[in-house]
């Protein structure tokens, strides 16, 4: 970002820490490509206000609600120059930088990053779960993990990969 310090390169850099676990959320689906940061609905929209966003709609809302989650620091430093570059209503965008990015440009975006098409949000969330499970956490851990991400403890269960 300091060398190249392009809509397309602030756009990466977030999604690699929004969207990888690198800091201290958990990896969620796709929904990252709704948050709005201009024009948004609070009883609805995904949205980010000051360093937090609000998850109301994602695949399982109705059974977790709205989620809540803290943007660290140092990836809000990059969110405010991307958000003061970007004329969307989005925080995430297309290459253009004009649109709103969708999930499969997302995901497809996910494996340009990593220059492997088969590295997606699966893949992600896949490798992100077996990481913390390797300390064996508590239940109660693994189901406030997995409720973090969006999903049951089952679910988690069924994505652990012993190494």
């Amino acid at each position: 970002i300091k060398r190249s310090p392009t809509t397309r390169a602030l756009v990466e850099n977030v999604i690699l820490h929004c969207m990888t676990g690198i800091d201290s959320n958990p990896p969620r689906r796709l929904e990252w490509a709704q948050v709005k940061v201009r024009n948004y609905d609070p009883d609805t929209d995904n949205y980010l206000r000051g360093d937090i966003v609000t998850f109301n709609s994602y695949k399982t809302f109705k059974t977790y609600g709205r989620q809540i989650v803290t943007i660290d620091p140092k990836t809000m430093r990059t969110v405010r120059k991307l958000i003061k570059q970007s004329e969307s209503d989005y925080l995430l965008t297309t290459v253009t930088g004009r649109g709103p990015m969708s999930a499969s440009q997302l995901s497809s975006r996910l494996g340009s990053i990593f220059q492997n098409p088969k590295v997606g949000i699966d893949v992600i969330r896949s490798t992100y779960i077996t990481h913390v499970f390797r300390g064996a956490p508590g239940l109660s851990a693994a189901e406030e993990l997995a409720t973090a991400m969006g999903h049951s403890a089952a679910t988690a269960q069924l994505h652990y990969r012993k190494l």
